[in-house]
């Protein structure tokens, strides 16, 4: 049986929506390649998997995140790893919009790979921070 209490409770809980987590937040679609794939090459994968950033990878780690908008402009013979922006932080899906956006401003990073333990589940960009309505993408590769 519902109580005045149990409805009040679950009103309040509906206006005030869900947190801002980074898990709910968008995770910008993204492709994994190594750093030795051309521009060419990253920007084919890219535009085949229909993903806005191309996140270079090596053993060991991420080296960087490229836009495929900046891609557009590189010359293709280049190495995808030339033009991606490296980030040494990382943050988690449990990590409040708040959060992600100070360690973004505190280390200069316009993105962080969020990570769950060692799986990388996303990648978060400044401008997923500020938009009105975020949409959950995962991973193309």
């Amino acid at each position: 049986m519902e109580t005045r209490e149990s409805r009040t409770k679950q009103t309040h809980t509906q206006r005030r929506g869900p947190a801002k987590r980074v898990a709910n937040l968008c995770s910008a679609s993204f492709v994994q390649v190594p750093p030795w794939f051309t521009v060419a090459a990253a920007r084919k994968v890219a535009q085949a998997k229909r993903v806005d950033h191309v996140l270079v990878e090596q053993t060991g780690g991420q080296v960087g995140l490229v836009a495929l908008d900046a891609l557009e402009g590189a010359p293709g013979h280049h190495m995808v790893s030339r033009w991606a922006t490296p980030t040494r932080a990382e943050v988690s899906p449990q990590a409040s919009r708040a959060e992600a956006a100070t360690l973004m401003e505190v280390t200069g990073s316009h993105w962080l790979p969020v990570r769950l333990g060692a799986v990388l589940v996303g990648v978060i960009t400044r401008s997923c921070l500020t938009e009105r309505r975020p949409e959950a993408v995962r991973s193309a590769a």
